[in-house]
């Protein structure tokens, strides 16, 4: 069984929209990632300030590996501005889309989650897609059909099926920003991600256990005096325990 990761950080550097830690977001992620056995090194993929072009074409690209080498996991994180823009279709009830802003928004505009669930129907159908969307107003990203409370689950219906296994976790509901944050000397990072690592350290069972680990998140977020809430979302039921980052190394060794 194999993995692959791409990782999306836009630091927006040398404009008025610059952030500190999204670059260094994607390290630990990927650092994470390594570590744990989830996907080996040289199948971890880095970009930073992608424009809207190649970070669709990287998403798209990484869709079709996973239907050509039959991928077990997946794991993508966009770390970066998050807004929301008028909804083109009329799929939203508070009329508006959730997008994310590429390297290049302000000339080549945003990526809507309209687009980005078009490219994540791509995936091959048994791949496990984790998405990790460390942005403001990233509640829906993917519109996905079902989200959870704690493990109370709301169904937006099967209209809402995007026919692939995702699982997302937010930075935080749709209406909320996500921080940039002070980390402490020298180190800025996305509140969300930073909480997340924080929690897979301390709390070893939440690897395997995605309820337990955005528990944990949400948990030092607020303790952290951050009042964002992350939200898990999925296009399935997900089972008691569901892995958030299988240990594919152990299971089956060297990818």
């Amino acid at each position: 069984m194999s993995s692959r990761a791409l990782l999306l950080c836009n630091n927006y550097v040398g404009t008025d929209a610059e952030l500190r830690g999204c670059f260094a977001d994607g390290e630990r992620l990927k650092a994470a990632l390594v570590s744990a056995g989830a996907v080996p090194e040289g199948r971890v993929r880095v970009l930073r300030e992608a424009s809207a072009a190649d970070a669709v074409a990287a998403l798209e690209d990484l869709a079709r590996r996973s239907r050509e080498e039959r991928l077990a996991y997946v794991f993508i994180a966009y770390s970066g501005h998050g807004t929301q823009v008028r909804d083109a279709d009329g799929d939203e009830a508070d009329g508006l889309d959730e997008a994310i802003c590429p390297g290049d928004f302000e000339t080549a505009g945003v990526v809507s989650d309209d687009l980005l669930r078009r490219v994540f129907a791509g995936f091959y159908y048994r791949t496990s897609v984790v998405f990790v969307c460390d942005a403001c107003h990233s509640g829906s990203m993917l519109d996905l059909r079902f989200s959870y409370d704690g493990r109370r689950c709301a169904d937006a219906g099967a209209a809402s099926d995007v026919g692939r296994r995702v699982l997302m976790i937010s930075g935080c509901r749709d209406s909320q920003t996500s921080a940039d944050a002070f980390l402490g000397g020298t180190r800025y990072g996305g509140a969300l991600t930073d909480c997340l690592l924080r929690s897979l350290r301390d709390v070893p069972e939440a690897r395997g256990d995605v309820f337990r680990l955005v528990h944990e998140t949400s948990k030092r977020l607020g303790e952290g005096g951050f009042d964002q809430v992350p939200v898990l979302s999925s296009s399935f039921l997900i089972p008691k325990r569901h892995a958030f980052m299988p240990d594919l190394k152990a299971r089956s060794g060297p990818a």
